[in-house]
């Protein structure tokens, strides 16, 4: 195997390790502060976190990726950016802080003019520490990003458990929120030797700017895309029903950003190392779909199945608003799962320019298809969302493969072996799910629905000789022989 192929799958192997406790960690905090806190709790902080979110889009204004893909960075370069980077946060962080009393009023919550301010110091502090991590993801070294994450993870956790079972009710999450921030952000620091020098020079960034505007196009355009609802449902709903949407959402989006997400950001580093290899580029593009698909297709038509006890047993009775949003969204799960990989293709192509000239026609639609089915309450906007991704994804799915010349049949048969074994695994959760248990409590019937699926799904893909999963098979095999 390559050096490339080895640093790959290492720092695979420490994001997965990232994800995968990070995922624990917050599944299991978010079950806790789901208990101690009210809905309403959480959609104060989402309707924040709508406009703090693109914030942070706009201080990276697309920099990291361009300076992933690029050939050539010198220190020069790099001190620039950093500056550019940390005004940006500065700039941002007093911008929030005074047009606090604003956003409250659009929002009609008095009590979000001393929330923002708090929040917007992680603009800041985050923007300290952006380009250390950049530097480590340009190596294909995902060691010390994931060591990171772990640490501010941790530490906010038990910070925002402990202040919310004082009684601090919504300033737990605020706190959960710039802890991670500071922790994180101190982490790097600590780890990474690299110092910004005092210098600034426009015309080393320049270079980097026509795939930086590109990104930052594509990135406000997916950010918007996946946030308009938050912003509208908070807007018009209230802060209550805005904690169920964002919770719903969350839910949702569990296997996407955890797996998909956490792999797709190692491989845009390895995929631009390759960019001008189309043969080269197809053969990674469909192993990575195809080892995806084993991972999260299961996890997505499990949920749906085990969604009405899931939520009673893991959030409560005072959350069952949630279940049908959560089986309507998970179908756009998958969309949105597929799309990630597809970004890639534009991006290790530095094909941005043309990637957002296409989103802002697809988002264009989502948006306009949620704000119908904003008469319809919650519901009305998950099925909006639902139907305008899957139909935009085609033609996404279309230009982007273009781009690698990339046969849909191929698509196909790779992502077969997973969907047909996670359809069978659901079909037989759902009959399990559907037995009177009579005594039987629902935590116990939901542990035993995970486990038989687990078993049955291992069996299938095991005995079917599914190609994805041998792969995943051998690259973790060769990687413990290689330590």
């Amino acid at each position: 195997m390559s050096e490339l192929g080895h640093k790959t799958i290492s720092s695979l192997s420490w994001r997965g390790i990232s994800q995968l406790t990070s995922f624990v960690v917050r599944f299991i905090i978010g079950i806790v502060l789901a208990r101690l806190l009210v809905p309403a709790d959480f959609g104060l902080v989402g309707m924040v976190s709508v406009l703090t979110g693109y914030a942070r889009v706009v201080a990276n204004f697309g920099i990291s990726g361009a300076v992933i893909q690029s050939k050539m960075v010198d220190d020069t370069l790099l001190s620039s950016i950093f500056w550019l980077n940390l005004g940006l946060g500065i700039l941002l962080t007093v911008i929030f802080t005074v047009c606090a009393p604003a956003i409250s009023l659009f929002y009609a919550e008095p009590q979000l003019a001393l929330i923002i301010p708090l929040i917007a110091l992680g603009f800041t502090i985050d923007t300290s520490c952006i380009l250390h991590k950049v530097i480590y993801k340009r190596q294909v070294d995902f060691k010390i990003v994931a060591q990171s994450d772990l640490w501010g993870i941790f530490g906010s956790s038990l910070i925002a458990i402990s202040m919310a079972y004082l009684g601090f009710g919504v300033w737990s999450l605020v706190a959960q929120v710039l802890t991670n921030s500071l922790l994180s952000s101190i982490y790097v620091w600590y780890s990474n030797r690299w110092r910004p020098k005092f210098i600034f020079k426009w015309t080393a960034i320049e270079s980097l700017m026509g795939f930086s505007i590109g990104m930052f196009g594509v990135s406000s355009l997916n950010y918007w895309t996946n946030n308009i609802d938050n912003l509208l449902v908070g807007r018009v709903l209230g802060a209550s029903s805005m904690g169920i949407y964002v919770r719903s959402y969350a839910l949702m989006l569990m296997p996407i950003s955890n797996v998909g997400t956490t792999i797709s950001e190692v491989l845009f580093s390895s995929w631009s190392t390759v960019r001008d290899n189309n043969a080269k580029l197809r053969q990674l593009y469909l192993r990575s779909i195809g080892a995806i698909s084993i991972i999260v297709f299961p996890l997505i038509i499990g949920l749906i199945v085990t969604c009405e006890r899931f939520v009673r047993v893991v959030y409560g009775e005072q959350w069952i608003e949630m279940i049908p949003l959560v089986q309507i969204m998970c179908i756009a799960s998958v969309f949105r799962l597929l799309e990630i990989f597809n970004r890639n293709i534009f991006r290790s192509k530095g094909e941005t320019v043309q990637e957002f000239r296409l989103l802002l026609i697809l988002r264009s639609i989502v948006i306009v298809s949620i704000i119908i089915g904003l008469r319809w309450g919650l519901l009305g906007v998950a099925i909006g969302y639902t139907i305008s991704t899957a139909l935009t994804f085609i033609p996404f799915f279309y230009f982007s493969t273009r781009l690698i010349e990339l046969n849909f049949f191929d698509v196909i048969r790779c992502l077969q072996g997973a969907t047909g074994c996670s359809f069978v695994m659901g079909v037989l959760i759902y009959l399990i799910g559907g037995i009177d248990w009579k005594l039987q409590s629902d935590a116990a019937i939901l542990i035993f629905q995970m486990g038989v699926g687990s078993i049955t799904y291992y069996i299938l893909l095991y005995c079917f000789r599914i190609s994805s999963f041998l792969d995943i098979q051998n690259a973790i095999k060769q990687n413990l022989a290689r330590n």
